[in-house]
């Protein structure tokens, strides 16, 4: 007869006999802790589903030994308490791959924005000067939500200049907003203007961190050799490979 663990996770995968299905019923109608830890192994069960990738490999490798680690140990047909131990280090081990690939997607490497230079715009002047100084100054001292109020109001203003939509599509990357970011960006960068392969590399840092690194690996490709992102961008290069 299989183990009250065995017959828990047969029902989970949905591989319980039909002899094996009649114990379990059995079980699960007469013995109030069988219950239990059928319930709380369930929870646990959709609880991992719901902050993990299933298909990480990584992670069944870890569970996979953290379960042999216990079944080596010997194990009896106790209620919860096992089970508990059990699900301590597959908990841990998920948890350690969930915190390692946040922490590398969203804090290395770090986006350095470049300094939002002061000059004089063409439109409005009293209005356009006015949004784009304080632009400068918010910016530069990267309260990026501040910056980006007065850069989307010029970008509004004038939807073709090419000056305001690269620094708001920068400041919305500051704002860490990269999906929004990336609709200004991938236009410049697609462009031929000065901004074409610094925008490209913001624009791949963004699908970095979304975890995209297809199109991170393509907007790395479109920076020329002779610009001055194009050292951080194979730098960049390497962290995805």
């Amino acid at each position: 007869m299989k183990s009250i663990e065995e017959l828990i996770e047969d029902y989970i995968d949905q591989v319980l006999t039909e002899e094996d299905q009649l114990i379990f019923d059995d079980l699960l109608e007469r013995d109030p802790n069988f219950k239990r830890e059928l319930e709380l192994r369930l929870e646990l069960h959709k609880l991992l589903a719901r902050r993990l990738d299933p298909n990480n490999d990584e992670l069944r490798f870890s569970i996979q030994e953290a379960e042999n680690s216990y079944k080596k140990e010997g194990k009896k047909d106790t209620i919860i308490l096992p089970l508990i131990k059990w699900f301590i280090p597959v908990i841990a081990a998920a948890s350690l791959i969930f915190v390692g690939r946040f922490f590398y997607y969203t804090q290395f490497p770090s986006i350095e924005l470049p300094e939002m230079t002061s000059e004089t715009v063409r439109g409005n002047q009293n209005l356009t000067n006015d949004h784009y100084e304080k632009a400068v100054v918010y910016f530069n001292n990267k309260e990026y939500k501040n910056s980006s109020i007065h850069l989307k109001k010029l970008v509004d203003s004038i939807p073709t200049n090419v000056v305001y939509n690269y620094y708001y599509g920068l400041s919305l990357l500051g704002e860490q907003n990269y999906g929004e970011a990336l609709g200004f960006l991938l236009v410049i960068g697609d462009g031929t203007s000065v901004f074409a392969n610094e925008a490209n590399y913001y624009a791949a840092a963004a699908y970095f961190k979304l975890e995209d690194m297809v199109n991170a690996q393509a907007r790395i490709n479109k920076i020329q050799e002779t610009s001055k992102v194009y050292k951080k961008g194979q730098e960049l290069l390497r962290k995805i490979e």
